[in-house]
């Protein structure tokens, strides 16, 4: 195998942690902006109708392909399935907002977790394995707070996508190549979820501040929707399919983000995982089918 085989990233998400905005939250599943970038410019460039040049993803994941055509002011759509993923991708295109609302938001929901001294609600067993007293506590407190102020306003999303971003970074236990967690297995390094929270906050809030002082244009129309179903999008209208499509990988996408969603609360075990969240998403990982393959065999 070539050298550049073996140091080529083009198709993971890590050069993307150093890349504004794309860096918010670590999604496993994706691939890189940058690649993006020199693609949708390639193809533009032998368009003959570079003015209405229109890219599609259907399979949008945490927003890499939208995003990177936001950069360039390219018109762009995407469909994604996964509600959770789908609030990601959604928060991190709201980088055309009012940077100094958002801070006042977020500053504001920091200061009410601190002074908050209520016991810590019920959570499902998987988040007290993750998490010490003192950090839970904080994240508890900071979730309370956010909610208080729950609703459809960018400022509100945006700080929701900053306190999922850090429930990793302020957990104990490890995480696994593809983003599962590892309760038996302990970081020596765990994040205040207060620091890492402002931390967070002032990141975004001057990613947001680098890209609204760039050329980069907010075109790009995301769509909770199954890639499967029938299009929204008007037939013969779109230039250029940049995607990462599920496939036989074994790669579980619902498992991905079993600790956000339990934190959350949009799970509760196990069990909720498998009927909230999995219906909805087309099955990469060949252990999850055993209800169809049951099925087919008593045929």
């Amino acid at each position: 195998m070539s050298e550049a085989l073996q140091t080529n990233t083009t198709s993971t998400f890590a050069d993307n942690m150093s890349l504004p905005i794309h860096r918010w939250f670590r999604y496993t599943a994706g691939f890189s902006a940058q690649w993006v970038e020199e693609t949708v410019t390639e193809y533009l460039s032998k368009s003959v109708h570079s003015d209405n040049f229109r890219v599609l993803d259907p399979f949008a994941g945490s927003g890499t392909t939208l995003l990177s055509c936001d950069k360039l002011g390219v018109t762009s759509y995407g469909y994604e399935s996964h509600p959770f993923i789908y609030e990601i991708a959604a928060g991190k295109l709201l980088w055309k907002s009012d940077t100094d609302l958002f801070l006042k938001t977020a500053d504001d929901i920091l200061d009410q977790a601190k002074s908050d001294h209520s016991a810590i609600e019920q959570y499902p067993d998987i988040v007290f394995k993750c998490y010490d007293e003192k950090n839970l506590e904080e994240i508890d407190h900071l979730k309370k707070a956010l909610y208080s102020k729950a609703g459809s306003s960018f400022a509100y999303k945006l700080s929701w996508l900053a306190f999922v971003s850090i429930l990793r970074a302020s957990s104990n236990v490890g995480t696994a190549a593809w983003q599962y967690i590892l309760p038996n297995k302990k970081k020596v390094k765990v994040s205040s979820a207060f620091e890492a929270f402002a931390k967070q906050v002032n990141l975004m809030y001057e990613d947001m501040k680098l890209f609204q002082e760039s050329p980069a244009k907010k075109c790009a129309t995301l769509i909770k929707q199954d890639a499967r179903k029938a299009s929204t999008i008007e037939n013969n209208s779109i230039d250029l399919v940049i995607t990462s499509p599920p496939y036989a990988n074994n790669y579980d996408y619902a498992d991905a983000t079993r600790l956000e969603l339990s934190v959350l609360g949009e799970i509760n075990s196990w069990g909720e995982l498998q009927s909230k969240i999995r219906p909805g998403l087309i099955r990469s990982c060949s252990q999850m089918v055993s209800k169809e393959k049951k099925i087919r065999f008593n045929i």
